[in-house]
């Protein structure tokens, strides 16, 4: 499934009005290049163009680096739900000419360049293809061919001018898949998987004849001169356009899950692709003088779609998380991202400087705050489907767990490598994943929450609920006390039971609580029937409650995304549309979505700067989330300076005794105490803290103080 239909679930428009001004974004690492393209193409120069609805790329350099170049800008999140591709023709004076067009009659523009997309222009779809299917390619001696199909027929249309003027040529029996065209010129095109047609230079069509295994066709491709069929049963080469054909056989079992694919070369040879299971690919090469198909990958463990190959060796395709590129008939692959922003973050989690992020489509990378790259992890179990990874986070030093749709996955060396915690095969986990304060782990299944006291090795359910109640989101209080979503209930976890504390109207996602303040928690719903969300936060542990709704713009479905709570009762929630924002006195406001500014994971830092993943980014608000009450709060300072083993801090607008958090250069939080304030001034006990500057940061009122130690 493209990427975009699992951000937005829905075509949207991105342009509605918001009713808060935009907040201002600071990327935290570098960009997380990559993301599913629909198709790849090259030229006879070997220049790649691909696209995902009407964001185009360019490359020219085998896949090394990558350029947008969209025929508009900016583009909207609807402009990348559009079906629509490349083709590269001829027009008047041998002009060559890179055309994006629909391929399914969503609209009804053609985008065109004559200068690989620095300029493009804008006409209509010719009236013969408005509203049909289009399959569009140029061929070698200048004419293009476009295969329309409508509700009565499939035809072939061909043009000389660019595409200015097209004429019949033939009737078709199905849509084909892809064009194939020889050295010579002559091309060939598979119909309904039964037939091969074949085109002549001067445009003549005929039917190629067949092997007598050689139906269904499952897949074709010209190689020099060469044809090759490959059907269930063999894969067959023709050079005399199929009055005779030659079988041909491998070197190693060549079992298939999917139809296979193949790629032909100038000098007459191939390489084929066979997907054994959902996630791993054996790829063969056939020399051109030989009849034994050589195995080069027994099992990559990657999903192989739309193939091309161009040059004398070259092969690239659009993976899940990007261009996959080989100049060694399949030996050998490299990931070539750089410069596409496509691939949507899902979640992700930091330990000190070292993050650990995951795509939409289960994909794992490992970076660094102020980081200059991004490394996508290869030696990880497969997954499939949509959300394979539900969320990650970091319990100890270098350790991190993921759960996912095939099991509690888990790193002990910075994410570089993961593994299925034995025994939690096949476990259908909840969104949300916990460390507790006290070092344990939580989770939810359907029907149980779970908790880990060795790091995620073995799992216990500390409570069971039967069927009439499915459980879903889990947080943890600033008191160790857990909170769960249900139904359409917000529960807290007493004992091995469930205590109900707050029924909203719709289905309940998420259940939030604060870092600090063991009285702020809440709880964030959705009904995508009626296209409203519903939220309800309190501050004073559940005697009061805010509460507010928001309805989807247009009658839209968009599910929830995530959602935190700060130490004030300021609420965030993430949904395909933006970023909402209810404040403590209940006005919720909206930051609208866009390409470039996108929110689908939240968390607070240590300071509570806003972060959240986009597509291809992580970012901090530059503003603390209650920049607004912090304007009247009355400053602090701090004595002795430097301190040694006590230091005292003046100014805290609060009587009633207040968690103290200190967090290191950092952001790391190193430290936590409950402190009682007396006129104005609490105490801390800074003994195990090494020499260094750190920030503490009084909870209940939201202001901080800078503290030097020196031992």
């Amino acid at each position: 499934m493209r990427y975009i239909v699992l951000v937005v679930a829905i075509i949207v428009a991105c342009a509605f009005s918001s009713e808060a001004a935009s907040q201002t974004w600071t990327p935290i690492s570098a960009p997380i290049y990559g993301g599913k393209l629909d198709e790849i193409v090259a030229d006879e120069d070997g220049t790649l163009y691909g696209n995902v609805g009407l964001f185009v790329v360019r490359s020219t350099d085998k896949g090394s680096t990558w350029t947008p170049i969209p025929p508009r800008s900016p583009l909207g999140i609807e402009d990348m739900s559009f079906d629509a591709r490349v083709a590269i023709i001829r027009g008047p004076f041998n002009v060559k000419i890179v055309a994006l067009y629909p391929t399914d009659g969503d609209f009804t523009e053609i985008y065109t360049t004559f200068d690989g997309g620095s300029t493009w222009s804008t006409s209509q779809v010719p009236v013969e293809f408005q509203g049909a299917e289009l399959l569009v390619a140029g061929l070698r001696n200048g004419k293009g061919l476009a295969f329309a199909r409508s509700t009565n027929s499939t035809v072939v249309l061909a043009t000389s001018d660019g595409g200015q003027t097209w004429s019949l040529e033939t009737g078709f029996i199905d849509m084909p898949r892809s064009i194939h065209e020889t050295t010579e010129g002559v091309t060939y095109v598979a119909d309904n998987d039964e037939l091969i047609r074949r085109r002549s230079t001067d445009g003549q069509w005929t039917i190629v004849p067949l092997p007598e295994a050689g139906t269904p066709i499952q897949n074709i491709c010209t190689a020099g001169t060469r044809l090759y069929l490959v059907s269930l049963d063999s894969v067959y080469s023709t050079t005399n356009d199929g009055a005779t054909w030659t079988s041909t056989t491998f070197d190693s079992p060549a079992t298939t899950f999917y139809p296979r694919q193949i790629v032909g070369f100038p000098d007459g040879g191939a390489v084929l692709f066979s997907q054994h299971d959902e996630s791993f690919t054996a790829i063969f090469r056939l020399m051109n003088d030989s009849l034994v198909w050589s195995t080069r990958q027994d099992s990559l463990p990657i999903p192989v779609r739309r193939p091309i190959s161009f040059g004398e060796n070259n092969i690239i395709f659009p993976g899940d998380a990007g261009p996959f590129f080989s100049d060694t008939w399949g030996s050998e692959w490299e990931f070539r991202t750089q410069g596409i922003r496509l691939q949507p973050i899902w979640r992700f989690a930091i330990q000190g400087s070292s993050i650990i992020a995951v795509s939409f489509s289960g994909d794992i990378y490992r970076g660094s705050i102020d980081g200059t790259s991004w490394d996508l992890i290869a030696d990880r179990p497969a997954v499939s489907g949509d959300f394979p990874l539900l969320d990650v986070v970091g319990i100890a030093p270098s350790t991190y767990l993921i759960n996912s749709s095939i099991g509690m996955m888990r790193s002990v060396d910075d994410g570089n490598s993961w593994s299925v915690v034995s025994g939690t095969e096949g476990m259908q986990y909840q969104l949300n994943l916990g460390k507790r304060r006290n070092g344990a782990v939580v989770v939810t299944t359907r029907n149980e929450v779970l908790q880990s006291l060795d790091l995620g090795l073995t799992w216990t359910p500390i409570v069971s609920v039967d069927d009439s109640i499915r459980l879903s989101g889990i947080s943890e209080s600033a008191n160790g006390t857990l909170y769960v979503a249900a139904g359409q209930t917000l529960y807290r976890v007493d004992g091995s039971s469930l205590a109900p504390l707050r029924r909203l109207d719709v289905p309940v996602g998420f259940a939030v609580t604060s870092a600090s303040n063991a009285d702020v928690f809440g709880v964030v719903g959705g009904n995508e029937n009626d296209g409203q969300l519903e939220f309800a936060v309190t501050t004073n542990g559940g005697t009061t409650w805010v509460t507010g709704t928001y309805d989807i713009p247009n009658g839209l479905e968009p599910p929830l995304l995530d959602a935190v709570v700060t130490n004030g009762g300021h609420l965030f929630v993430s949904f395909p549309l933006g970023l909402i924002h209810m404040t403590p006195n209940g006005t919720v406001t909206t930051e609208p979505m866009t390409l470039r500014s996108f929110s689908v994971g939240l968390e607070l830092d240590a300071e509570e700067h806003l972060l959240r993943s986009g597509i291809s980014v992580i970012e901090k608000n530059d503003q603390l989330v209650s920049v607004e009450e912090q304007a009247t709060l009355t400053s602090t300072s701090v004595y002795p300076t430097p301190g040694r083993d006590e230091v005292r801090i003046a100014g805290i607008s609060t009587t009633m005794p207040t968690p103290i958090r200190i967090v290191n250069a950092l952001g790391v939080c190193v430290a936590e105490q409950i402190s009682t304030v007396d006129n104005g001034v609490a105490t801390l006990d800074v003994r195990s803290l090494p020499s260094g500057t750190y920030t503490s940061i009084i909870s209940a009122t939201g202001q901080s103080a800078a503290l030097v130690i020196v031992r």
